[in-house]
């Protein structure tokens, strides 16, 4: 499923819909624990999520993965200019502003990471905001968990999973959200377009279908190999498709031959 560090990683999933923690061990994962959580996007319940893992995690440090419910990604092009990246932090930050008050509150202050390299025109950005950050650093000290990183699930994904969709000149990267799916256009190794609000999909058939609508709304070709990666077996997966098999993770299918 998820080539790992060559060892054990506990990661803790947080999506719209629960929280997760997994063990990882080479190219197995295991569901340890899960958290359904209620319709209002509470950060009350996600804190207490997380302090219900106390005494869960044995001897490692968790890496914290939100998904774009919580941690929002964008993908930022600035066309014919080149920026530096304080400017194009200033560009995200300003992409970030657009999704307006919810029940976060301020939602207008944020963590914001950048992966822009100098020189180029294309950045992948994520915003996390400080109440969500605040809450969930207090709520892994109440729980006595160590943090080994916390991130996008789709950063942490792509640096892990996207190997594949890098090594041709084309592809597709798709990321199985709890609620949504992330579809990423790659080109040179790249990501060159992203949808980050695609319908979620259950099954491989349906991610090629998303990649489909993707390409026709892109002008891009559908035939290039796509990597999926999901969680298969995951509670919140089962839960928002209606008992749908899940389908394996990581593979590479091609948009023309179907999904195996």
């Amino acid at each position: 499923m998820w080539p790992r560090d060559r060892g054990v990683e506990d990661v803790v999933r947080i999506g719209r819909l629960a929280v997760e923690l997994w063990t990882l061990v080479g190219e197995s994962s295991t569901l340890v624990a899960s958290h359904v959580l209620g319709p209002d996007h509470s950060v009350t319940e996600l804190a207490q999520a997380i302090r219900g893992l106390h005494g869960r995690v044995k001897h490692r440090a968790v890496t914290i993965a939100f998904e774009s419910a919580w941690m929002p990604v964008v993908f930022v092009d600035a066309g014919d200019e080149i920026l530096l990246p304080a400017q194009m932090e200033q560009f995200i930050r300003h992409r970030l502003s657009l999704y307006g008050p919810d029940s976060f509150g301020l939602r207008s202050s944020w963590d914001v990471r950048s992966e822009h390299r100098v020189g180029s025109r294309q950045s992948m950005g994520y915003g996390l905001p400080l109440l969500v950050k605040a809450a969930v650093v207090d709520a892994t000290r109440a729980a006595d968990i160590r943090m080994r990183l916390m991130t996008s699930a789709f950063s942490w994904a792509w640096a892990r999973q996207g190997k594949g969709a890098r090594k041709g000149a084309s592809a597709w990267f798709a990321l199985c959200e709890q609620d949504r799916t992330l579809i990423g256009r790659v080109h040179s190794g790249r990501i060159s377009d992203l949808n980050t609000g695609a319908s979620p999909a259950s099954n491989g058939q349906e991610v090629k279908v998303l990649v489909e609508i993707e390409a026709m709304r892109t002008g891009a070709d559908a035939i290039h190999p796509i990597t999926i990666v999901d969680w298969p077996n995951a509670a919140s997966i089962q839960k928002a498709t209606a008992g749908a098999p899940p389908y394996p993770a990581n593979r590479e299918v091609s948009a023309a031959s179907g999904a195996a």
